[in-house]
């Protein structure tokens, strides 16, 4: 292989002749000749030929990408019981995986418009909204939010007849 540079950086055409000078606009290219082909390079990376694109075979095709429509349910109590969140949507497949909160999450395929997976309520650190989407291979879907709720907190209320205060959830 030859590379032929001049002292500024500049590449050399095949008779030695220096390209254009650098005007400073433009960002400088290295071409390098190996095996008659020609390869460019810029500051940032190789420009031609470009690597060859290895689909990942569970890539939705297009016009065929997951959909999130809504959350079932979409809210729980700060440590109340576990529960089943079903996703719902469109195009899911064996492959969709449920993400909450950043995390992978076991998922159930139930069919092609539905997901689901299990929430945790009973371990939850606080009351918050929390990011849910789906992934097939590469794509995600946009996220729709689960909410967890604040525990309601108790008010004494007084009744009519009685002088004696009682305990009421809201």
């Amino acid at each position: 292989m030859n590379l032929t540079i001049d002292e500024q950086g500049h590449p050399e055409d095949q008779f030695g002749q220096r390209n254009q000078p650098y005007d400073g606009e433009a960002d400088p290219v290295l071409i390098i000749r190996a095996n008659n082909e020609k390869r460019v390079f810029e500051q940032h990376g190789l420009v031609w030929p470009s690597p060859p694109v290895v689909p990942n075979p569970d890539d939705p095709k297009p016009g065929e990408e997951p959909v999130l429509t809504a959350l079932t349910p979409s809210t729980a109590v700060v440590g109340s019981a576990d529960l089943t969140m079903v996703v719902s949507g469109i195009n899911f497949t064996p492959k969709s995986v449920i993400y909450f909160n950043g995390g992978a999450e076991p998922t159930v395929w139930i069919g092609p418009e539905e997901v689901s997976t299990g929430v945790k309520p009973s371990l939850a650190d606080g009351p918050g909204q929390f990011p849910v989407w789906v992934q097939q291979g590469s794509y995600v879907t946009p996220s729709l939010n689960f909410e967890f709720t604040a525990v309601p907190e108790a008010r004494t209320v007084k009744d009519d007849d009685d002088d004696a205060p009682r305990s009421k959830k809201k």
